[in-house]
C-alpha cells in the first residue's frame, strides 16, 4: 500500500510539472487566453483575497478548460495499452480480439477528430464548453472508465493551484530565448 501511494505521489509530480510547462507555453503563445484566465481569477479572487480554497479553485471553470485543452492539444501520452480480458467482437465486423491480447489505442486521432471537438486542430479552450459537446471519451489525458488515472483530481487541483498562484499576480510573456512550438 505504501509503495503504491509513493508511486502515485512521485509520478504525479512529474506529469504535473510537465503539464504546467505545456500550459504556460500555450499561455505565452495565446495572450488572449491568458487575459481571459486573468479576468476569471480577478473575479474569483478579488484584490486582497489571499486564501485559495478548494471551492474557489473549482470555480475556475475557464482555467480548467485551459488545462484540459493544453493536455488535449499536446497530449503527453499519445498511445495507451490495455489487455483484453475476454474475447471481444468488434461491432460491425467479424474480427474478434482474443482474451489476453494486448491492444494499443492511439489517442491523438480521437483528440484531433472534428466529430469529438469543435475546433480540434487549434488550441481552443472553448472546445470544452458544454454547448460545444466535447466527447468526454475522446479526451484521454487521464484515461476513462475503470482504468482512469486515480490521480486525476490530485493532478488537476495541483495544476490549477500552481497556475492560480502565478497568474493572479503575474503575466507570462515571451522572452528573447522563449521556444515557440
Amino acid at each position: 500500500l505504501i509503495g503504491n501511494l509513493l508511486v502515485l505521489f512521485f509520478a504525479g509530480f512529474d506529469t504535473i510539472s510537465v503539464t504546467l510547462g505545456i500550459t504556460i507555453q500555450r499561455l505565452l503563445e495565446y495572450p488572449e487566453v491568458q487575459e481571459k484566465v486573468f479576468e476569471e481569477l480577478q473575479t474569483i479572487f478579488p484584490e486582497g483575497t489571499e486564501e485559495i480554497t478548494w471551492d474557489k479553485v473549482h470555480e475556475c471553470s475557464y482555467l480548467d478548460m485551459v488545462v484540459q485543452e493544453s493536455l488535449r492539444y499536446k497530449n503527453l501520452f499519445p498511445v495507451t495499452e490495455r489487455s483484453c480480458t475476454k474475447d471481444y467482437n468488434i461491432p460491425g465486423t467479424d474480427f474478434v480480439i482474443p482474451a489476453g491480447r494486448m491492444v494499443k489505442i492511439y489517442l491523438t486521432g480521437m483528440m484531433e477528430d472534428e466529430n469529438n471537438f469543435k475546433n480540434p486542430k487549434e488550441f481552443d479552450p472553448d472546445n470544452f464548453l458544454p454547448e460545444n459537446k466535447p466527447n468526454k471519451f475522446a479526451f484521454q489525458a487521464f484515461g476513462q472508465g475503470p482504468r482512469a488515472c486515480i490521480g486525476y483530481r490530485f493532478a488537476m487541483f495541483n495544476m490549477k493551484m500552481g497556475l492560480i498562484s502565478i497568474l493572479r499576480h503575474y503575466r507570462v510573456v515571451m522572452g528573447e530565448k522563449s521556444n515557440r512550438t
